[in-house]
């Protein structure tokens, strides 16, 4: 019998067999959040680890997210939600991109938004450009964190796709998305775009 507050573990899980690369956000993503669930079902998957999730510094997180992809058995798919979006772009920007496979992109931040994290001020100068590889953000029509519009442009900026998924909040543990199906089939669409 499993105890009241266990978290449930995928079973059935569809992920791409591409390695993985998961950028969460500020704080980090807590062991319910999607990003920790597809981590634990993927035999390939790796996190990044910056000194610090609650006092994120952009140069750190790049770092990081470089020291991960460096890991990789060959070329991963980025999974990044929220500011690990910024931090993707970013690495990517220093011309990165041939390392990995595309990137997965789920509720950018608007960095100059109301509510973006006052902790997070180094990510403020971070702009989305055309990288030369495959791209996909993914945006709820909710987000606290960045409007619909900003995503879209975002997209449009990194010449990738971009899809809406409803209203999903911030697309995190407390939008009660549990595994995210929705977001296993989007980037099961990408990676097949990339054979």
């Amino acid at each position: 019998m499993q105890a009241p507050d266990a978290v449930e573990f995928p079973r059935q899980i569809s992920l791409p067999s591409q390695p993985l690369v998961i950028v969460p956000g500020i704080d980090d993503s807590p062991p319910g959040h999607w990003q920790s669930l597809w981590q634990a079902a993927h035999p390939d998957a790796r996190r990044i680890a910056p000194q610090s999730f609650i006092q994120p510094d952009l140069s750190d997180w790049v770092q990081a997210v470089d020291e991960a992809v460096n890991s990789a058995t060959s070329r991963p798919l980025l999974i990044a939600h929220s500011l690990g979006c910024l931090a993707a772009i970013a690495w990517a920007i220093e011309g990165n991109v041939d390392d990995v496979a595309a990137l997965f992109l789920a509720a950018v931040p608007d960095p100059s938004g109301p509510s973006f994290p006052g902790a997070a001020q180094s990510f403020r100068e971070v702009r989305a450009r055309e990288l030369g590889v495959g791209s996909l953000v993914v945006a709820s029509e909710n987000d606290p964190y960045g409007e619909i519009a900003y995503a879209q442009g975002v997209a449009r900026a990194l010449a990738g796709q971009f899809r809406a998924v409803g209203r999903q909040g911030h697309i995190n543990e407390s939008s009660g998305v549990g595994l995210w199906p929705v977001g296993q089939a989007l980037l099961a669409d990408l990676a097949a775009d990339l054979t």
